[in-house]
């Protein structure tokens, strides 16, 4: 099975990233609705993650926390 390589060129955001995977969905052909629903629910992410985060500093700690986050909100129960 091939490895999944991680590799940084240069320091992006997470807003970079999520961008690049919305191109990256579009060349896939991937339904608009499909596509509608992430930038939709990227919103929700970046109410804990703010998207000029280095995508480079996030760790496991950082997604520990969002579940986290996510749990605690009273607004989601």
């Amino acid at each position: 099975m091939k490895k999944i390589r991680m590799c940084f060129p240069n320091e992006k955001t997470f807003r970079e990233g999520f961008e690049e995977y919305i191109l990256d969905c579009k060349a896939r052909n991937l339904r608009d609705g499909t596509i509608n629903h992430y930038q939709e629910s990227i919103k929700q992410i970046y109410k804990r993650i703010t998207p000029d985060t280095l995508i480079s500093s996030m760790c496991q700690q950082t997604m520990a926390n969002f579940y986290i986050s996510l749990r605690d909100d009273p607004r989601l129960l």
